[in-house]
């Protein structure tokens, strides 16, 4: 986690390459916050017991704060945060006992940090937003400045990259304002970051690179470290790997001119990574070593296990498989020590590699499956961390809306006050002129309200008639849709049996199901457009529509391609090159394409998982997280759009699910979502009995979960045998 609003800046800087899956498979950047504790460990260290020395003489005044906020501080840059919180919480109630702001304003910025490293981010802001309150009424540009990037830094945490950016932005205009260049250089490093997370790797580019002059100018080294190692992971995504190599010496020398130990073996091992890039094995090997040998000087586990997980890797592009089994055997062991479930499950899928170089299939099944437990198991501890910080972050709006609400009561009551007086001496004459105005609004109002009687009743008819017209062409646009839908008998000639369980939220839905047959190939898909009632119903009419024209008309059949087409055909039709705000709607999809000939499948999403039942194993088919049609995440127009696809074999007994993301997200009385554990055990029960009565299966449970409470979306779910 990033150090917030220090001295120096701090950017993205990766340690080393997360491992790879397979040749095919893009190399992602393990992206972490790179500190130089390792080097001032035992500075620090020293510095605190002086500071504990002399809290101990102190009186209960505004320097004892200044103390305890120091020793606050270089506790939590030594990650000590229980006790950092403590003295912090000290210095908070005797800043606050002497009325000294700025000393309130420290602890309250000390108790954001610790907090934001806690995880607890809406704490975390409470505190960063009452140190910017504090500093404002002080006029603290300084104090500013720092409050603005932490806020910023929260937010970045959260994954709120816009308000990031936003909190920055100012931080950097108030710095250049006050021509306090280290802070221009911390934000302008921080912007690059952000950046760097949206893929704008241009924008990146030209933050790092300012923040890089600034750093140079006023010889702040470790900071220019960070930015030429985040400049160097720039180049290499671009593929200029002369470039990259070209910053990373230069980040590496700056590093051993400062004897900074880590940031030395995470430059070695982004070097090796770069030569592995360049397929220069040798050489990336030779790297990876001497990022390993320093890491275990620096007694990092965690980093000892990645190097040894890499070289295991280029090991067996070798041919080695000894030495590669070797060096996998102890990542592995390394891994599940210290429990990183990331590098385990990685470790395992390059053992899936070195299996299948070795033709050892029995091995390599068993750790195809490890490789998924952990997998599995990194989605759902992400899951449950989501969920927990939007119940906090509800539970911060909750309390800011409430504070609020307080304000707003006493603002109301002062001007209640202010007014009463005059309310008083006008309220005889206002009663008077009230009497006289009743007496003539109550006659006319027994006039109009005779009057307004026939009226509202021809008005009630003529409503009436026309909620009947509406009704009837809605009820006849359902007939339409169901219409479109495969017949019963049209599966089952292809499938050996299938069930649906089909609950749209009004009369039309927004989802629908379609199948087609042709050469020996069965094409099945379930479709969620945007919206649901009529305006989904449109969409859904259209989508059915596209996958006429791509399927059997163009005779496409790669799952990725078809999506592909689709992405264009609607971007195309609802002219979504204009950017605007109608240029999000669209649809999420499951594809399968069947092989019935050859015993094998393709599958290939929008946003939409699909799901194998194979005996008490459910497998999850991951869809690519992007929809057809609409704008990028980041609001950009894209008029073209690539998904992935996924081969599987076709076995006996298997129950193919397809599903849309009605079920997951319905509510029940105690506003719980269904979710997916729910949903793996109802497709479980599912393979389990008769398709038909799987439908109904499926339905009662639905119905029994939500019981009286609304139908948040149209629910569908699929289930076919092959």
């Amino acid at each position: 986690m990033r150090l917030v609003s220090g001295t120096t800046h701090l950017s993205v800087y990766r340690k080393a390459r997360t491992f790879r899956v397979s040749h095919h498979v893009n190399k992602a950047l393990l992206f972490s916050l790179f500190t130089f504790s390792f080097s001032l460990c035992s500075a620090q260290n020293h510095i605190i017991d002086s500071l504990k020395s002399e809290l101990k003489t102190q009186h209960d005044d505004t320097n004892k704060v200044i103390t305890l906020n120091l020793l606050s501080e270089k506790l939590w840059r030594t990650a000590n945060y229980d006790t950092s919180l403590v003295i912090a919480n000290n210095a908070e109630a005797l800043a606050e006992k002497l009325t000294y702001k700025k000393g309130l304003a420290a602890a309250y910025r000390n108790i954001g940090v610790i907090n934001e490293y806690l995880g607890n981010y809406p704490r975390a802001l409470e505190s960063h937003l009452k140190a910017l309150d504090i500093n404002r009424q002080i006029d603290n540009k300084s104090g500013i400045i720092r409050n603005l990037g932490s806020i910023g830094n929260v937010y970045d945490d959260e994954g709120n990259y816009p308000k990031a950016l936003d909190y920055y932005f100012k931080a950097l205009s108030l710095a250049q304002e006050t021509g306090d260049k280290n802070r221009i250089a911390a934000n302008l490093g921080n912007m690059g970051i952000v950046y760097h997370r949206l893929h704008n790797l241009d924008k990146s580019l030209e933050s790092y690179l300012k923040a890089l002059d600034i750093d140079h100018e006023i010889g702040e080294k470790y900071g220019e470290a960070n930015n030429l190692g985040n400049i160097a992971n720039i180049y290499e995504e671009k593929t200029d790997f002369s470039k990259a190599q070209e910053y990373y010496f230069k980040a590496l020398a700056i590093h051993n001119e400062l004897g900074n130990l880590s940031g030395t073996a995470a430059t070695l091992g982004n070097i090796g990574n770069c030569f592995w890039d360049q397929k220069n094995v040798p050489k990336a090997i030779e790297y990876a070593q001497k990022s390993l040998a320093l890491h275990r000087q620096l007694k990092d586990i965690a980093g000892i296990a990645t190097n040894l997980g890499n070289i295991g890797d280029l090991y067996t592009e070798q041919k080695n498989y000894s030495q590669a089994k070797m060096c996998l055997d102890s990542a592995l062991l390394l891994s599940k020590n210290i429990g990183e479930k990331e590098i385990t499950r990685d470790v395992y899928n390059h053992m899936v590699l070195l299996d299948s170089a070795t033709h050892n299939i029995t091995q390599q099944v068993a750790d195809y499956k490890m490789g998924i437990v952990y997998s599995d198991s990194l989605i759902n501890e992400a899951n449950t961390k989501k969920t927990v910080q939007a119940e906090m972050n509800y539970e911060f709006d909750q309390k800011q809306a409430a504070e609020k609400a307080e304000q707003d009561k006493k603002d109301a009551v002062a001007e209640q006050q202010r007014k009463k007086q005059a309310i008083i001496r006008n309220s005889l004459l206002a009663g008077f002129t009230l009497l006289i105005a009743m007496a003539f609004f109550i006659y006319r109002s027994y006039r109009q309200k005779h009057r307004a009687g026939i009226i509202i009743a021809k008005q009630k008819e003529e409503v009436e008639k026309s909620r009947k017209k509406v009704m009837d062409s809605i009820k006849y646009a359902q007939k339409i849709q169901y219409s479109i839908l495969p017949s019963p008998d049209e599966i089952k000639k292809y499938m050996s049996d299938y069930f649906v369980c089909f609950m749209p939220k009004d009369i039309v839905s927004g989802d629908f199901y379609w199948f087609h047959h042709t050469d020996d190939h069965s094409y099945l898909a379930v479709v969620d457009c945007t919206g649901h009632g009529v305006p989904g119903a449109c969409m859904s009419m259209l989508a059915h529509s596209f996958l006429n024209e791509v399927v059997i008309e163009k005779k496409i059949s790669e799952p990725a391609e078809i999506l592909s087409f689709m992405h264009q055909l609607v971007f195309r039709t609802l002219h979504q090159e204009k950017g605007d705000e109608y240029s999000q709607d669209g649809m999420d999809i499951s594809l399968v394409v069947i092989d019935h000939k050859r015993g094998t499948a393709k599958f290939a999403g929008a946003k939409n998982n699909a799901f194998i039942i194979d005996g008490q194993n459910i497998i999850t088919l991951k869809a690519t997280a992007k929809s057809i049609g609409g704008l990028s995440l980041i609001g950009e127009i894209e008029p073209t759009r690539q998904f992935k696809s996924e081969a599987f074999e076709v076995k006996k007994g298997m129950l193919l699910v397809l599903s849309t993301d009605g079920i997951f997200d319905q509510l029940n009385a105690q506003d719980e979502k269904f979710g997916k554990a729910r949903f793996n055990d109802l497709v479980m029960s599912a393979s389990n009995t008769s398709t038909e009565q799987a439908q109904l299966l499926a339905e009662d449970i639905v119905n029994t979960w939500k019981a009286n409470m609304q139908q948040q979306d149209d629910i569908l779910v699929m289930g076919v045998k092959i």
